[in-house]
């Protein structure tokens, strides 16, 4: 009997609990579109204990409407993803590991190729393209071939739709390095960890989640006859109407760089601004003006629902999203400009038809039909960035219209006749301002941990830089409609483009990134889980709990960066001198940069430590092998001060290394490095380190050909050897000081 009574008490309790927890999904009832994009999301993960869970949990606390919606979009999603893995193999294209060299027939499929339509943009670096046909040396006839690839020619710019025959080779966009990490304590290993895999940002995986399957690197090109569908032809088309249009609004311009902006500002041209331009608005957390996203859809929206205003309610609706399309697929159709074209169909389709939907449950269905679509979006930095950061966006768009009503409340107690308009007007440049400033810290605070994630970037003072651009970008777009009738007009756009590139060079030259180490993915969910909290949750203590989570969290990854142990880096591979990095937790000192390679597998464990400078770079000689990476580092990180043992000659790699725009606010200073000794050549060489307490010497004696040994020498304590052989393999051995 009392078995009996226990199994009923708990049986109710289970009960009481399930109704409680379904209580909580009460807003699944109002944002239907949580149901799919959940559904699609576990399809997505291809992980059969994902899909498991999220499937009881589904048939648990779902109703039934919203279960049949869940397996509906998890089965679609799971289909989808089996279709493409089951595709067959393209037998034209079967390309190892190693370097082919090949020639190779595309179609040109990159809508921001421009071509003679925009002759002052810059030809692009890299250019997307369908592949119909491959032919690898020693092969005598073409092959037909299939799939989307990246083509790379120097000095190359082709329009949209054009066939070319290129030779070149294929090369893997995969590049793994051979990280090894050893703990040493009194210079004895106390632990040790061996890694190979992809350090920093992986080209492959990224060129996967667009379905594009290699990169092939020409040397030379010649254009050839193809034929292009319907279809292809009206894109064909709609951009040379869009290279019209822009060659029109700019015709007045007198610089290049800034008729390029104005590319990338409307179209999302990438091209269209320098290295160094893109460079000071990525750092000052600014780079999202570059891409063709809300603003620019919305506002175009809501100009061609003003021109079709004398069309009746129901066709002027049903039409908007038709036109905004075609501005759409003029930028390229990227992940944030479909998802704002999405939900604007969403909308608009819905006024049409008299029906009501949240804007929160349209930005997730938008979500799920672009995972739909291409499922690699999840995976996408640009899609996660823009979709999460509008929809926190519009979950605090409740309590920041709460904090604009309460700057108003004052004038409702006043009858209208009676209200004085000085404090109308400050009334309202309150409200106003309080909007702006709590968006603008949501906008940041959701975008900051992704931010550091993959590009290991805080940036607090970014908050400031958008707010200091509003009155600069608003007037902007309506100008630049403008600007063909006059050339005051003109001259007012390149003021606000020239003033634009300066504050965000000031702040980025002035202020440095909050040092921050990069989060776990757990941290990642956990922040984001207590920011919905903080911005939905009505209880006091539970808002006090949350805040305290978020701070304490950005409280860890700052301390992890303030508290780094002393530590050598040593990049070898190539056939180039080493490149070695000693870090503590107040500077870093780079010896040489010696290749591309070795440069960005520098400045991606350096970032993900939260170092975002080097405090002095060492060259020890003047040739491409001890500078030829110099590039990367100086986009990547800041640089306090170049030391070189003499002023190269003309001709020689380091001098134009110095002649470069990436170093002209970069002291440059000559030493003899008496306190650096690094004489390449010599069977003896000795890298002399004293900072702060951190005192070590590390002998390089090339054994043979290929093969070098580090000897690693600190005071007081038995020296420690490791042999490193120098293959073409990017090689990084980290020793950690105890």
């Amino acid at each position: 009997m009392c078995h009996l009574n226990f199994m009923k008490n708990f049986l109710s309790k289970l009960k009481n609990t399930v109704e409680k927890t379904q209580s909580l999904f009460n807003a699944v009832k109002i944002f239907p579109g949580l149901v799919v994009l959940c559904g699609v999301i576990s399809g997505n993960s291809q992980d059969w204990r994902i899909i498991g869970i999220t499937l009881a949990l589904a048939l648990l606390l779902l109703n039934n409407r919203h279960k049949l919606i869940f397996i509906a979009s998890l089965a679609l999603s799971s289909a989808l993803i089996f279709n493409v893995q089951n595709e067959p193999v393209d037998q034209g294209l079967k390309i190892s590991d190693k370097p082919a060299a090949a020639t190779i027939q595309v179609r040109i499929s990159d809508s921001s190729c421009t071509g003679q339509t925009l002759s002052w943009l810059p030809p692009p670096k890299t250019i997307k393209a369908e592949i119909t046909a491959v032919k690898f040396t020693g092969e005598t006839e073409f092959k037909p071939s299939s799939g989307s690839i990246i083509v790379s020619v120097k000095d190359l710019n082709p329009f949209y739709g054009d066939y070319l025959e290129l030779s070149g080779v294929f090369r893997s966009p995969r590049h793994d390095t051979f990280y090894q990490k050893t703990i040493l304590k009194n210079n004895e290993i106390e632990q040790e960890e061996k890694k190979f895999e992809v350090i920093g940002f992986d080209y492959a995986k990224f060129l996967k989640n667009r379905g594009i399957k290699t990169v092939f690197y020409g040397t030379d090109y010649r254009i050839v006859n193809g034929h292009l569908s319907t279809v292809q032809n009206i894109y064909r088309q709609i951009l040379g109407f869009r290279g019209k249009i822009l060659n029109l609004f700019t015709c007045q311009l007198r610089s290049e760089d800034n008729k390029g902006m104005i590319a990338t500002l409307l179209f999302g041209i990438p091209h269209g601004v320098s290295r160094e331009t893109r460079k000071s608005f990525i750092f000052s957390g600014t780079v999202h003006l570059f891409t063709v996203s809300g603003l620019h859809v919305g506002m175009l929206a809501l100009l061609i629902g003003l021109c079709l205003r004398p069309l009746p309610f129901k066709t002027r609706h049903l039409l908007i999203p038709v036109a905004v399309f075609g501005y759409v697929a003029a930028t390229g159709m990227s992940a944030p400009s479909m998802r704002a074209f999405l939900m604007i169909a969403l909308w608009s389709w819905s006024r049409a038809f008299l029906l009501w939907t949240p804007g929160l449950n349209m930005i997730l269905l938008a979500a799920a039909i672009l995972l739909l679509y291409n499922p690699g979006y999840l995976y996408d930095m640009g899609f996660q960035y823009s979709f999460i950061v509008v929809i926190f966006l519009m979950i605090s768009s409740r309590g920041v219209a709460g904090w604009r009503e309460l700057a108003f409340e004052r004038l409702r107690w006043i009858p209208r006749s009676y209200r004085p308009l000085p404090l109308k007007i400050k009334l309202k440049l309150l409200g106003n301002s309080g909007e702006i400033v709590l968006g603008g810290t949501t906008a940041w605070l959701a975008g900051s941990v992704l931010s550091l994630y993959y590009q290991s970037i805080v940036f607090p003072l970014s908050i400031a830089v958008n707010i200091l651009l509003i009155p600069l970008i608003w007037p902007l777009y309506p100008l630049i409609l403008l600007a063909p009738c006059s050339e005051t007009i003109s001259a007012i756009i390149e003021f606000i483009l020239e003033s634009m590139r300066s504050i965000c060079q000031i702040f980025y030259l002035n202020f440095d990134n909050l040092s921050c180490v990069r989060p776990a993915v757990w941290m990642m969910v956990l922040f984001f889980a207590a920011f919905a909290v903080l911005l939905t949750c009505r209880k006091a203590l539970l808002k006090i709990g949350s805040l305290m989570m978020i701070l304490a969290l950005f409280g860890l990854w700052r301390w992890q960066a303030l508290n780094l142990p002393q530590s050598l880096l040593i990049i070898t591979g190539g056939g180039a001198a080493p490149m070695l990095l000693f870090t503590n937790s107040d500077q870093t000192i780079a010896i040489n940069t010696p290749s591309y390679g070795a440069s960005n597998v520098a400045a991606s464990l350096l970032r993900q430590r939260g170092i975002n400078q080097i405090e002095k770079i060492f060259f020890t000689g003047t040739l491409k092998s001890y500078s030829g990476g110099s590039a990367r580092i100086f986009n990547e990180l800041k640089v306090g001060e170049i030391v070189i043992p003499q002023w190269p000659k003309k001709r020689d790699y380091l001098s134009r290394i110095l002649r470069g725009t990436a170093v002209e606010q970069i002291p440059i200073s000559i030493d003899k490095f008496k306190k650096t000794e690094f004489i390449i050549g010599k069977p003896h060489n000795r890298i002399e380190y004293r900072y702060a307490g951190f005192n070590i010497n590390v002998d390089i004696i090339e054994i043979h050909p290929g093969r070098t040994r580090f000897i690693l020498n600190r005071p007081g304590l038995v020296s420690y050897t490791a042999d490193v052989i120098n293959s073409n393999i990017l090689e990084v051995n980290e020793y950690v000081f105890k």
